[in-house]
């Protein structure tokens, strides 16, 4: 699945959120390219680390689906693109029914797999507040570790120096947040 993901990516074509494979954005702060992917054994082995995290740290958070019918987002970043090439402090939802979707439903947790380690930079990271401050703290990560987070933590992926960076981005849904 990666190599034939790897081989849409890059391709030429509209510019925008315009297609169902492969997807490019050069506004809104995102400098990244995405592939969506439908491998439901990649979704069999995701449930689970989520039903996992939600329960470990205690968010108690009502998940009973995924955004896109299971469909997984494979995200490229490079040093080459627009802009800064980075995704700037952003959050992935809020928990409130303003913000559902057709079936009621909002983003809960945000998971992410990472990839790949040969690049510089593309830090992830999330604000930390505390005591009036808000500082930056970044997640050291390697190839393989998994970031699942609620969808509402302010977060970012720092600016690319080089190389590609390559994951894969999940979002579990449920009802809005009373």
């Amino acid at each position: 699945a990666m190599a034939e993901a790897q081989e849409t990516m890059g391709k030429e074509g509209d510019i925008g959120w315009d297609t169902d494979m492969y997807k490019k954005n050069i506004g809104g702060g995102l400098e990244s390219e995405l592939v969506l992917l439908n491998e439901e054994w990649i979704y069999e082995k995701v449930w689970p680390w989520m039903e996992t995290a939600n329960e470990k740290f205690e968010w108690g958070l009502t998940i009973d689906g995924c955004e896109d019918s299971r469909v997984i987002r494979l995200s490229m970043y490079n040093e080459h693109g627009h802009n800064n090439k980075y995704y700037s402090w952003h959050i992935d939802g809020l928990g409130n029914q303003k913000h559902a979707d057709a079936e009621g439903k909002v983003r809960k947790l945000t998971m992410e797999i990472v990839l790949n380690d040969d690049f510089e930079g593309g830090e992830f990271e999330h604000l930390h507040y505390r005591y009036g401050r808000c500082d930056p703290v970044p997640t050291p990560y390697r190839k393989g570790d998994v970031i699942i987070f609620p969808s509402y933590l302010d977060h970012r992926i720092g600016e690319i120096k080089d190389g590609i960076r390559y994951s894969l981005v999940h979002y579990f849904t449920g009802p809005p947040i009373t």
